[in-house]
């Protein structure tokens, strides 16, 4: 959170004219060899304002002038970075006098759209709960208004809610039926010792090629506990579901000591309930991710009302 030395410190800014304006009157930082214009306090000229070539006004952080926070256009427009922290957000508020909030894994404004020729007002999206600080983001674009009126979004996106289709989840949960009973039966029956090999042998019996020392964790079946890239982790789920799915007795037993790879073995005390209660939640989320285009149904709304999209994180996932 921003102090208020460093809040009041900012321009409000909200049009191009302000920007250019502003632009022009900044004194640019003594002895800075590039003529950094501080957009706030002169002592953190990290936070700057400058102009590019094609003459828009940029107001970001120094080291990511690829993607500033917002950028005045030369026709009135104003674009501001989807992907936001807390410290940003406050920042973007400052200049524009834009409402913004950070609620169920999105960035939320306030503002007015306008669909079919009527006025539609309340809270829009600018991000995804795909959006990360590594990735590319879209820019949202607003008119934005003087003396607090709410500004105009010109490209906002639909809100997206899944739900789950029941029938279908009756269905898919009853083809694995035998294997899941499988897994918790041997966890019961050995206290939460499931039969484990080395990540070598693991490795050679299901014939992957990955580093030694990241085997248990490229080969997760919990991706909430695994950090790596997209296509990897797709790889290895539907290498683990074909197994699953085969005819062929030796591949069940592969799929079973991937599991117990996976969660992790045997804890000390009350290792039965433990491990039953890892392995559920790291099925159910494998599972919901894998089959997530059969499980779920997309619907789309545009009405202005900030709505939580319970089922998002198997969309965003790995």
């Amino acid at each position: 959170m921003l102090n208020h030395t460093t809040y009041y410190a900012l321009p409000r800014l909200y049009c191009y004219a302000d920007a250019l304006t502003h632009y022009n009157n900044v004194t640019p930082i003594r002895g800075d060899k590039d003529r950094t214009k501080p957009a706030g306090r002169r002592d953190q000229k990290f936070f700057a304002i400058w102009q590019d070539s094609d003459k828009s006004i940029n107001v970001g952080y120094l080291y990511n002038k690829e993607k500033p926070l917002v950028k005045f256009y030369t026709d009135g427009s104003v674009g501001i970075k989807t992907y936001m922290g807390a410290a940003c957000r406050e920042r973007v508020q400052r200049v524009l006098g834009m409402n913004l909030q950070r609620k169920h894994n999105r960035t939320w404004v306030q503002a007015k759209t306008y669909q079919d020729g009527a006025e539609v007002r309340g809270w829009f999206p600018i991000s995804s709960p795909k959006d990360s600080w590594r990735g590319e983001h879209r820019e949202a674009l607003f008119i934005v208004q003087k003396h607090g009126g709410a500004p105009t979004f010109l490209n906002p996106t639909p809100v997206e809610t899944h739900t789950k289709d029941r029938q279908a989840s009756k269905d898919i949960t009853a083809k694995y039926k035998v294997f899941r009973s499988y897994v918790e039966n041997m966890a019961k029956l050995t206290d939460g010792r499931v039969p484990n090999m080395l990540p070598s042998e693991l490795r050679a019996l299901l014939d992957l090629s990955v580093d030694k020392e990241h085997a248990n964790r490229d080969v997760s079946l919990c991706p909430q506990y695994s950090y790596g890239d997209v296509e990897r982790h797709a790889k290895y789920r539907a290498r683990f579901f074909d197994l699953l799915e085969s005819s062929e007795p030796e591949d069940m037993y592969k799929a079973m000591l991937w599991v117990s790879s996976s969660v992790g073995g045997y804890w000390g005390g009350n290792a039965e309930a433990r491990y039953i209660n890892e392995w559920r939640l790291a099925w159910e989320r494998t599972l919901s991710i894998h089959h997530r285009d059969a499980l779920f149904f997309k619907t789309q709304s545009r009405d202005g009302v900030l709505r939580a999209d319970r089922y998002a994180r198997f969309f965003s996932a790995v």
